[in-house]
């Protein structure tokens, strides 16, 4: 290697190298201490040319610190160039010195890494020796749903469609190893020879070219033709040209004959045939062939495709009407066990009647502590823990918050906070009741509840329920369409569920 070429390389490799370094690729955190369960934002910018893509890490690159949130990146303009950046909401669930690992910005499919950050996650201490303990206690036993007749019905359904399956497979069973289409692959081996004619001898053209043109007059008119001479193979041209009257032209019989001829001669006395006389010979047989097919096809559909027709119709007819006896029988049956309209809204995968089903949890948020039942564990978020089901307007939302300069808690003022609240978040015409509510634990507190509307027009139902004391309140909001009579059944069960501590 020259020593030009050698300058050239390490140029080139130094030049890389210093464009990675001169890109401003940072990371920033908001704390770098915090308890369990508290979260931190970690910032990503990066400072790059206003035309180039920049990509940011996805998912969880953060381990073994948790990413609860990824906000949306944000562009700030310093020309000549632009700085984005891109937020990320974190967490950890384990004391003890994390480090959040380098993370990897990309720009123009250039990888580059931000620095090494360190944390603490401080354990919260527990004190047993100021509260009273107690036993453990016994197990209770659940009494798990009956789901006899599901299975029942499950196994209606695979029996009634694998007899579906059998009449199917006996009414339209084909033959599994289908063969190719005979003149699509002697179409195929004829383009592919006339492609390649300067790279195949003559005599391997002219031999392939014979050989294919036989086998589709053996495979696809029934007629063996593979082991006759020319002279036989044009005999059986004539005889089938009359007899099936395949309508060849007299001088196309000539052309094949002339051509068969110097096939032979290419084959078995090397002759020289030019280019051009070659191609002509391969669009010969590739026309003659079309012709036949075209022939050949049009006896197939008198034959066969109007009684294929008919018989594919009563087939169909005959598939949807067990279809449809089969749904009503199922439906019926199932009906009557668990209620008609319990039945529909499980044939319409009724969503919220599906969240009311599922295996719930029971968790405690905040402190001092709110316990209830939820279809999922509530997410904090931005102070507050909320649950909002993805398909339709189910919200559970649970609030506690300390407030030193708060000498009595005013249960009203709350109430109307929250209203306000609603306001803010478009729903219109409220209509509220108020009430004393009382927890199964014996704590008493205020309920607010009635209806509103929502943006898209719905009528809502809303709970509000708050607790607290001096220096603190608890508040649950929770929101369901008023006629989704599921979401009414979920709310009531939250309500039932509902605990609170009123100690600080």
């Amino acid at each position: 290697m020259s020593i030009r070429r050698i300058a050239f390389t390490l140029l080139t490799l130094f030049g890389g190298l210093l464009s990675t370094y001169g890109q401003d690729v940072s990371i920033a955190i908001n704390r770098d201490s915090l308890l369990i369960g508290e979260q931190l934002t970690a910032t990503i910018t990066a400072q790059a040319e206003p035309e180039a893509t920049v990509l940011f890490p996805e998912g969880q690159t953060f381990n073994p610190i948790e990413v609860i949130k990824i906000l949306a990146t944000d562009t700030l303009a310093q020309r000549p160039k632009l700085i984005l950046e891109k937020s990320y909401v974190l967490s950890a669930f384990d004391p003890g010195d994390f480090k959040i690992t380098p993370q990897q910005v990309t720009i123009d499919k250039r990888p580059y890494l931000t620095p090494e950050l360190e944390i603490y996650i401080q354990d919260v201490a527990v004190d047993t020796t100021k509260q009273g303990l107690y036993g453990i206690k016994s197990l209770v036993k659940v009494n798990r749903p009956d789901r006899s007749l599901v299975y029942l019905i499950i196994a209606l359904v695979v029996l009634a469609a694998a007899v579906l399956g059998y009449f199917i497979y006996k009414k339209l069973k084909k033959d599994p190893a289908t063969p190719l289409d005979p003149f699509e692959e002697t179409q195929r081996l004829f383009e592919s020879l006339r492609a390649n004619t300067s790279a195949i001898e003559i005599t391997q053209l002219y031999y392939r070219a014979s050989v294919g043109f036989k086998r589709y007059i053996s495979v696809r008119l029934g007629f063996s033709a593979n082991e006759r001479t020319s002279a036989e193979l044009m005999l059986l041209v004539h005889q089938l040209n009359e007899s099936e009257r395949y309508g060849l032209a007299q001088e196309q019989l000539l052309s094949l004959e002339k051509t068969l001829e110097r096939s032979d001669l290419a084959k078995f006395a090397n002759w020289s045939v030019g280019i051009d006389e070659v191609h002509k010979d391969l669009d010969l047989f590739m026309g003659i062939l079309t012709q036949l097919e075209e022939k050949k096809k049009a006896e197939i559909e008198e034959v066969v495709v109007q009684p294929v027709q008919q018989k594919s119709r009563r087939t169909k007819i005959l598939i949807a009407i067990a279809v449809v006896i089969l749904g009503l029988a199922s439906f019926g049956v199932y009906g009557l066990q668990v209620g008609f309209e319990n039945a529909l809204d499980t044939v319409m995968l009724n969503s919220s009647k599906k969240m009311y089903e599922q295996e719930w949890v029971q968790s405690s948020y905040g402190f001092p502590p709110v316990t209830l039942e939820s279809p999922e564990a509530l997410i904090r978020q931005e102070g507050v823990f909320v649950y909002q089901h993805p398909s339709n307007n189910f919200k559970i939302v649970v609030k506690v918050l300390l407030d030193e300069s708060q000498a009595e808690l005013d249960f009203r003022a709350k109430s109307e906070e929250q209203l306000s609240a609603f306001e803010a978040d478009g729903l219109t015409n409220i209509i509220p009741k108020g009430e004393l509510f009382t927890t199964p634990n014996d704590i008493q507190g205020y309920r607010s509840y009635g209806t509103a509307t929502n943006k898209e027009n719905t009528l809502m139902h809303y709970e509000h329920l708050i607790f607290g004391g001096p220096k603190f309140a608890q508040e649950v909001v929770i929101l369901g369409e008023a006629e989704d009579r599921w979401a009414n059944k979920a709310i009531e069960r939250i309500l039932d569920s509902i605990n609170v501590s009123t100690e600080l």
